[in-house]
């Protein structure tokens, strides 16, 4: 059974005075390998004088990039989206002989591929001290399943409206972050264990009825949360703050390397903002789509 929705997401910058912006760098656009079958989609950024162009960025994000030729007091992108979400088996995959057990043997050409995805970061003592405690043996997908609900188990979630990530040995020792911090943590650990890994940030809809733990109304969020390449299986998604495998409500956004690299909106202006808003939703309809741009 497939559930169709329609996502509005709003975001505005209301500035102190009118203020020049360089450009902008805005990765809101559904990711072509989304679960969910995308029926349309529209962004729109006004003010109607600013010029935007859609390419590809070297992560393979399809990116919006938006010049402001004259100054602004308010800055809005708005997003709407037209999802078909199926119900999925998220461990309907196969993989491969050579990553069944650790380390995974992958071939030289994907090796050479993955390089940017299995470099992990200079370890920490609390990260280190965390890591030995982690099984090392076993089915592949079990032991990543093993550590994402470790995770999930022993750092608090919480919300931050802060930008940027919390340094990983800062998030053992507080023993709570966000989302981004929670999802990092675990590309961090699989590449550790020889495993290419990768960021991912996107919307999360969550329907009622979809599950046991599902909210008592249609919900949905700006998520952040981590995926693995598995030979014969492809990238498998994790996430960090239920500790479960990630479903057709993940529509993924943006991914890379680097959480820097899947950031939803990067810019600079002149003015500070006196204001920032978000306003999301997400409601059921009819087969009928959006034009897709």
């Amino acid at each position: 059974m497939s559930t169709a929705v329609r996502v509005n997401h709003l975001t505005r910058y209301v500035f102190r005075d009118a203020s020049h912006l360089g450009p902008h760098i805005i990765r809101l656009c559904p990711a072509y390998y989304a679960r969910a079958e995308v029926d349309g989609f529209v962004i729109a950024v006004r003010p109607p004088e600013a010029v935007t162009r859609t390419y590809y960025g070297p992560s393979g994000n399809r990116v919006v990039r938006a010049l402001f030729p004259e100054p602004v007091r308010q800055l809005e992108i708005e997003v709407v989206l037209d999802l078909t979400i199926p119900e999925i088996n998220p461990f309907d995959f196969f993989v491969a002989p050579i990553a069944e057990s650790l380390p995974v043997a992958y071939e030289e050409e994907d090796r050479t591929i993955l390089a940017p995805y299995l470099q992990a970061p200079p370890e920490g003592r609390r990260l280190s001290d965390w890591m030995a405690d982690l099984p090392a043996s076993g089915y592949t997908v079990d032991l990543l399943v093993e550590i994402n609900r470790r995770i999930a188990e022993q750092v608090t979630y919480i919300r931050r409206e802060e930008e940027g990530l919390l340094d990983t040995e800062g998030l053992l020792a507080r023993g709570a972050g966000s989302c981004r911090d929670t999802a990092w943590l675990l590309v961090q650990a699989m590449r550790r264990l020889g495993i290419a890994a990768r960021f991912v940030s996107g919307y999360l809809v969550q329907l009622e009825g979809s599950a046991a733990d599902a909210p008592d109304h249609d919900t949905i969020e700006l998520h952040a949360w981590a995926e693995a390449f598995l030979p014969g299986a492809g990238w498998i998604g994790f996430d960090t703050t239920s500790g479960m495998l990630a479903t057709a409500g993940h529509v993924p956004l943006a991914s890379g390397h680097v959480p820097e690299v899947a950031a939803p909106v990067v810019g600079t202006a002149e003015v500070a903002v006196e204001r920032f808003e978000v306003t999301m939703g997400v409601t059921r309809r009819p087969a009928a789509a959006v034009p897709a741009s």
